[in-house]
């Protein structure tokens, strides 16, 4: 997660898209020393090589919202149906995340404040809590996977993770 943030923050917020290796290699370097005691990969090879992995796969920049822009892309295919336009959404995200190494959907973030907010225009209490039975619906109905439960709470407390179930009965 670290290193597609820094992917990110590298191509879109600094604008070095189109920065070669030269130029790279030696940033991402300085990165890996200051980041040793907060990331798992012991070698700098495998931080590289999983840096130009991220760097190709990056599409969005750290300030964007991403939940926000997915809702976007979906109202343009989905009007007067909530429902349908969360599935559409999610649709979205998991588009943005892609797959990983070996081809495995890659699980996306979406927490029930996001989808209030999307969806009915507030994250009040109630919104949320029905946010959250829809997102279960979705799942027992097969179009998503829950990876891993978030934590309820304020913004920034962690967001469950998806992933888009392809060929779900409303496609």
């Amino acid at each position: 997660r670290q290193i597609l943030d820094f992917a990110r923050g590298l191509r879109f917020d600094l604008g070095m898209a189109d920065a070669g290796l030269d130029q790279l290699r030696p940033i991402v370097a300085r990165w890996w020393e200051t980041s040793r005691p907060h990331i798992t990969t012991d070698d700098f090879t495998t931080t590289w090589a999983d840096f130009l992995h991220a760097f190709e796969r990056a599409k969005l920049p750290l300030s964007a919202d991403v939940a926000g822009a997915a809702f976007a892309r979906a109202r343009e295919r989905v009007q007067d149906d909530d429902r349908q336009l969360l599935i559409e959404a999610c649709r979205e995200l998991q588009a943005v995340k892609g797959h990983g190494e070996g081809g495995q959907l890659l699980p996306f973030s979406l927490s029930c404040s996001q989808v209030a907010r999307h969806l009915w225009g507030s994250d009040e209490k109630s919104l949320r809590w029905k946010a959250s039975r829809w997102l279960k619906m979705l799942c027992r109905e097969g179009v998503l996977e829950l990876v891993t439960k978030g934590n309820a709470g304020p913004a920034g407390s962690p967001a469950s993770r998806y992933r888009f179930i392809e060929g779900n009965p409303n496609d």
